[in-house]
């Protein structure tokens, strides 16, 4: 509800943290808190034809291991799904090293 949104946005506001801007804030959780009620409720009515490659972290979100090696990607995916791990977490697999494997991979697929 929008008293619920407004009660967090205050004690965000109050935290110290950096927000400075109640309205925008309070938007912006809103706007977070609509996308998980889409992806909760969205059931696919088709699948992607296509090969799909998926990159991952090797030290994964909890909640995504729950989804299992490929992410569900198969469940809706009718083509092969190719499943790449580059050593790091959901933010350091993109930087150093591991970005440069991860630009290797995307290389190599888009030449396939």
């Amino acid at each position: 509800s929008d008293a619920r949104f407004s009660k967090a946005a205050d004690h965000l506001m109050s935290s110290n943290l950096g927000f400075t801007d109640h309205v925008s804030l309070k938007a912006a959780m809103f706007s977070f808190y609509k996308k998980l009620v889409a992806s909760n409720s969205y059931i696919p009515t088709t699948k992607v034809k296509s090969t799909v490659t998926l990159i991952r972290a090797t030290a994964g979100h909890k909640q995504a291991e729950s989804l299992g090696q490929d992410y569900g990607l198969a469940k809706v995916c009718s083509g092969s799904v190719a499943v790449h791990e580059v050593e790091g977490d959901h933010e350091t697999f993109i930087q150093g090293k591991s970005a440069k494997n991860v630009a290797g991979i995307i290389n190599t697929t888009l030449q396939q």
